[in-house]
This record gives structure tokens, C-alpha cells and sequence, in this order.
């Protein structure tokens, strides 16, 4: 018998996660009939794919879920009434202290009374605003064997979906996108019926912090690293083409900025370029020329700094003019390009951000900025400091992976060390990766896709 399953893709990221890495065409091996729900413009991107064009494959629109007072009601209280906080929310809980006085006492009264049945009331009715008749026919018409979910509940899109799911007893299951979707976000929502995650770490706080049981946690490694073990044994002779689409010559070293969003760090990586430019143009770092890439999310506009001779924006796979994610539309080789960018650049430069591990993949020295440098207090809340606080950056604080630094004297140190040798933190690099990613074969999407099958 074939068997049904839908999958939602709630935007790029997540098209990339379980598309572009080919677990989905692994699921296709199988004799299952999959109805995928999307954004409008991923749609027409899949209609166009291969993907699309597979017989048992139908497409459908996912809902945009516009947020209620009383969605929001249930949303506030399930975020702010877990008594188990990752240091994270530990973190910004005191951050909302300091800026929200309101909002931190609201917080302080869902947690006094989440063991009340008061509070299970006011779960049950808030709810039951996620209700969706058009799913609700949609789960009576396909009779799916099997949900599977972007997110465990942790984008909106996702949650009506999962509410008509879980009331009819459909098994459901999400591979978490990101090393810090467990500690960083809250309690989910819904509680799907199993996850598939990166690694032991993640195993353990789907366990500790969403009371999870450890059987229905599955690890299986990061897909979106599967396409890094190609790139990490081509040839050395492929870093002079892939450096001269930047008009780079490979006579000099390569220092390659990625950005974060801008609510968290404002427009302050153009002041951390400039200052990197100061570097060189003084004479305190050797020649190098300079790679910024655009978070998605980062709507400062660079094109001044490319004034500056050596220095290239790269919008590969993310332009200015999309930066609303569900607008995002990752290039089909986005993740070939990110690996080349880490694999050639000599040290990469960033705020508390996966670039991390990816860099780290190809054994490529990495800074983390630390301190602020925002003239203006409203640039951003508070201290990006905070961020090395939080519970899944903690790893790469701990294991010592990066560099760490707090002011332009230690990020000039940092530079120079890595710039004479890129093997310095060499083997905290090598443990950072292996404790992320186990073993970096290339068969992570082997892995999901299997788990999902075997979850019907």
C-alpha cells in the first residue's frame, strides 16, 4: 500500500534544510505519495524542479497564520510559564528585566500560576484558536500516514497544522533545523511526536527541557554539511577560480565578515569592516582583501564599502531586497557556495553565529566579536555579549573554537595570529565539529530521510 505523508517547508531555510540537501528525494525512494505545503514563491520554485515534476508529488499552500490576541494569549503563556529555562532564556529573562519592566512581571505571573488549573483552562481555550477547518479537510481528503513538520511548532505557519494533526492522532515528526532551536525559543507550543536532531546535545535538552523520551529523539547530523565533504577534498587549484569571481588574486589572505540579522547587531558590521580596513591600511595586518556576507536578514545597506579597493560584498544566495524570510529563496547551490567561502577564506569573522561550525568543518580559524560598536544606544538592545552566554554557544565558548574578543586591540591579536598561522586552535576546531556534526560523512540526509520513513 502507498503510503501518504505532507511536509511543510515554511521558508528558505527550511527549503534548503529538506529540499536542496535531497532528504526529500530520499523519501521519493521509497513508494509514498507526499503533498508538500509552502510559501507562494517556493511553490513556483518547486513546480519548476525536478521535485516538482515527480508524479507523486502535489503542492499546496501553506496557511499565514495572522497572530490574534487570543493566539498571542497562548503563545505568551507557554514561552513564559516553564519552570526549566535553558541559560538562554535565563538570559534574555534578565534582559527583560532591565528594558521591560511590564513584560518581565507579566512573564513572572504565567510561571506563578502554570501549575493551577487556572492556567490549563486558559491553555485549553487559547488553543483552540489554532483550529483550522481548511486542514482539518485536508487531514479527512489525504489521510496522511505521517506530518512532517518544518518545525516542532516553533514558526506560527506551522502550528494550526499541527493542532488538527495531534487532535486527530496523526503521527508527527520535525527534524530541528538549528543547534539552538531547543534552548534558545521555549517550550514548543504542540509537542510533535518525535524529533530528529544534530546530536547528543541537542538529544539531551530535547529530553531535559521539552520532556521528551529519549526513543523518540532521533540523531542524525546536519544535511546541510553533507555537500561541505565534497568541497573539502577538491582540488587546491579551485581556490584561484572561486576567488577571482570577487576579482580576488590568491596572493593575498582572505578575511571573510558574516553578518547576523540587524535587530541584533544594527548596521554595526559596517563599523567593524571599517575598522578591519584601518587594520590593513596602517599597516598592523598583512595585505589582505575582505569577503562581507549579508545575513538574509540584514538590511544594511554595504555599497559604500565596495568603494574601498579589496573589498566585495557577496548577496550570493541573499539580496536587500529580500530580506522578509518568507521571501527568501536560497540559490540551489547556496550551501556549495557558503562551503567555498569557509574552505578559501583565512579566517572568518562573526557574532555568535553557526558560521562557526561551518568554518570550523574546513578547519578555517574563526573570531567572535564580543563587544559593541554602536554609537547610538537604540542601534540595538542591549550587549551582544550576552549572546556567548547563551546554552548552545556555550559549546564553542567552552571548547575554546574561536577567538574570542573584546576590544579592536584583542580582535588586531587575533588577526595576526591567524593570518601568520591558520593551525592555531586547530584541534578545538576539530572537537567543536565532531561534537556538533559526529561524524562529517555527507549521509546526514540519508539519515532523516530514513527517520521519517520509519516513523509511519
Amino acid at each position: 500500500m502507498q503510503r501518504r505523508i505532507i511536509i511543510t517547508l515554511v521558508d528558505g531555510f527550511h527549503h534548503r534544510y529538506l529540499a536542496d540537501t535531497g532528504v526529500i528525494d530520499r523519501m521519493l525512494e521509497q513508494d509514498i505519495q507526499l503533498l508538500i505545503l509552502t510559501t507562494a514563491i517556493l511553490k513556483e520554485r518547486i513546480e519548476n524542479s525536478p521535485l516538482g515534476k515527480n508524479p507523486r508529488v502535489t503542492l499546496g499552500i501553506l496557511d499565514e497564520v495572522k497572530l490574534s490576541k487570543i493566539h498571542r494569549v497562548h503563545l505568551f503563556l507557554i514561552i513564559n510559564a516553564s519552570r526549566k529555562l535553558s541559560r538562554t532564556l535565563n538570559v534574555k529573562n534578565e534582559m527583560k528585566a532591565k528594558t521591560g519592566k511590564l513584560s518581565y512581571l507579566a512573564s513572572r505571573f504565567a510561571r506563578s500560576i502554570s501549575s493551577t488549573g487556572l492556567y490549563s483552562l486558559m491553555l485549553r481555550i487559547a488553543g483552540s484558536a489554532f483550529s483550522s477547518s481548511r486542514y482539518r479537510q485536508l487531514l479527512n481528503e489525504f489521510k496522511p500516514h505521517l506530518v512532517v513538520f518544518s518545525t516542532p511548532g516553533q514558526k506560527v505557519n506551522d502550528l494550526p497544522l499541527i493542532y488538527e494533526a495531534l487532535r486527530q492522532k496523526i503521527k508527527t515528526i520535525s527534524p530541528v533545523y538549528s543547534w539552538d532551536n531547543l534552548t534558545a525559543k521555549g517550550p514548543f507550543i504542540f509537542n510533535v511526536d518525535k524529533l530528529i536532531v544534530w546530536n547528543e546535545i541537542m538529544k539531551e535538552e530535547a529530553i531535559e527541557y521539552h520532556q521528551y523520551k529519549a526513543e523518540d529523539v532521533i540523531v542524525a547530523g546536519v544535511p546541510v554539511f553533507d555537500s561541505y565533504v565534497k568541497v573539502l577534498h577538491e582540488p587546491a587549484t579551485n581556490k584561484k577560480e572561486f576567488l577571482s569571481q570577487f576579482g580576488f588574486g590568491d596572493d593575498k589572505p582572505l578575511i571573510s565578515i558574516t553578518t547576523i540579522p540587524t535587530i541584533y547587531f544594527g548596521s554595526c558590521h559596517r563599523e567593524l569592516t571599517l575598522r578591519i580596513l584601518n587594520f590593513i591600511n596602517r599597516g598592523m595586518i598583512p595585505p589582505s582583501n575582505v569577503l562581507l556576507r549579508p545575513h538574509p536578514l540584514d538590511e544594511t545597506d554595504y555599497t559604500d564599502l565596495e568603494k574601498n579597493p579589496g573589498v566585495v560584498v557577496d548577496y550570493y544566495g541573499s539580496t536587500p531586497t529580500q530580506n522578509v524570510i518568507s521571501k527568501w529563496v536560497p540559490r540551489e547551490d547556496n550551501t556549495t557556495h557558503l562551503a567555498r567561502t569557509m574552505k578559501y577564506s583565512n579566517v572568518v569573522i562573526n557574532i555568535a553565529s553557526t558560521i562557526t561550525i561551518d568554518a570550523a568543518c574546513f578547519d578555517t580559524p574563526v573570531i567572535n566579536i564580543a563587544y559593541d560598536m554602536k554609537d547610538n544606544p537604540q542601534e540595538y538592545v542591549g550587549s551582544i555579549s550576552r549572546y556567548y552566554q547563551y546554552t548552545h554557544y556555550q559549546h564553542v565558548v567552552k571548547v575554546g573554537a574561536a577567538a574570542l574578543v573584546n576590544s579592536d586591540e584583542e580582535l588586531l591579536n587575533a588577526l595576526n595570529t591567524y593570518l601568520k598561522d591558520r593551525s592555531y586552535h586547530a584541534e578545538e576546531r576539530k572537537r567543536l565539529v565532531y561534537q556538533q556534526t559526529g561524524d562529517l560523512d555527507g549521509r546526514a540526509y540519508q539519515r532523516i530521510a530514513d527517520a521519517i520513513i520509519n516513523a509511519m
